[in-house]
């Protein structure tokens, strides 16, 4: 699967997404687009950050871009290891499918 075609197949789940959690206007046509960044940190737990709730750890920079984006505080990993997470991102599809059941292995051509 290519970039361009993982693109065209998840670009209407997520503008969707976006937009179900946004109720105002994202843009208009003076406007440019908003900026989609998705955060994919190894080793690190939601509730290793302040804005989540955790009083025992600083993270200013992480708290304001919680506060000015999109948080979403009830998720779940359909594969718990980095690796094969980041797969299903890219692929689309299930580790099972894709081939990245663990992070010593390689995703397939």
């Amino acid at each position: 699967m290519t970039r361009p075609s993982v693109l065209k197949k998840w670009w209407w789940p997520l503008a969707g997404l976006v937009l179900s959690c946004q109720p105002t206007v994202l843009h208009t046509e003076t406007d440019p687009p908003p900026n989609i960044l998705f955060l994919l940190p190894d080793q690190m737990r939601g509730q290793a950050m302040a804005s989540m709730g955790n009083p025992d750890v600083q993270t200013p920079n992480l708290d304001r871009l919680a506060a000015e984006g999109i948080l979403f505080r009830n998720t779940f990993a359909n594969s718990p290891v980095c690796s094969p997470a980041r797969a299903n991102m890219l692929t689309g599809t299930y580790a099972h499918t894709n081939g990245m059941v663990a992070n010593d292995l390689r995703l397939r051509e």
